[in-house]
């Protein structure tokens, strides 16, 4: 008898496992299917000039297709990645919601809070690895192919008040405990190209881009699927449309 209720009692529990992660599962793709429900950009940028204002884009449009102000502008590699760039007052609001403030565990592409898109020398950008799941980000994973590296170098950022371009000088990797790379205060010139020399020497390859202590610096931030407990970090410098080659 006492074995018969111990069967019932392990059937019981098998069967509410089951029945927890089927929800589990569904509730996970309904978030993901919210994510693709957010209206997509739709934006010609394969002949924008930059710093050509007649071009500029127009972010209050999307600000009201998103019923959203922290729409900040849009990033994008050609071929590779296109999406909104979101800033609140922190830094993890946007990595659990999505860009109508709507939560959402694959969250959205993130400006630091302490940095301006268009003023700022240094601008750092988060978004998650999806791993098996779609997000921005996820294809940064490729930047550890250096072939991949020389066809896809360039990425741009649209803002309200300029088109901005940036040639990527560095593909690093950095333990999780790292917050190095997200200082934005230098007390001199010397300290600042010293961390930019830095950045470009914890490369996985060398891209043979420099840069100096004039350069405004791009950060972008994911996690490493195929490198565990690390930072996956696309360092780019702003150049103008004669340096690019």
């Amino acid at each position: 008898m006492k074995k018969s209720y111990i069967r019932i009692i392990t059937s019981f529990l098998l069967t509410l496992i089951i029945i927890l992660s089927t929800l589990l599962y569904f509730n996970d793709k309904k978030e993901i299917n919210k994510k693709s429900s957010i209206p997509r950009i739709e934006i010609d940028t394969s002949k924008i000039t930059y710093n050509e204002t007649e071009e500029l884009i127009d972010l209050d449009y999307y600000r009201s297709v998103l019923n959203n102000n922290d729409l900040k502008g849009i990033i994008k590699i050609d071929g590779l990645l296109e999406s909104y760039i979101m800033q609140s007052d922190d830094n993890d609001f946007y990595l659990s919601h999505q860009e109508d403030k709507e939560y959402n565990m694959l969250g959205s592409i993130t400006l630091d809070y302490r940095v301006d898109l268009n003023d700022s020398k240094i601008k750092i950008i988060y978004g998650h690895n999806g791993y098996d799941r779609i997000t921005p980000f996820h294809n940064l994973e490729k930047y550890y192919d250096e072939d991949f590296y020389k066809d896809n170098r360039y990425i741009k950022i649209h803002t309200e008040k300029e088109n901005l371009l940036y040639e990527i000088f560095s593909v690093g990797l950095l333990t999780k405990k790292s917050n190095k790379h997200i200082k934005i205060d230098f007390a001199s010139d010397d300290e600042y190209l010293n961390h930019l020399k830095w950045l470009k020497n914890i490369s996985i390859y060398d891209t043979h881009v420099d840069v100096s202590k004039e350069d405004s610096i791009l950060i972008l931030q994911t996690c490493s699927h195929e490198y565990k407990d690390m930072f996956l970090i696309i360092n780019a410098r702003r150049v103008k449309n004669e340096e690019m080659h």
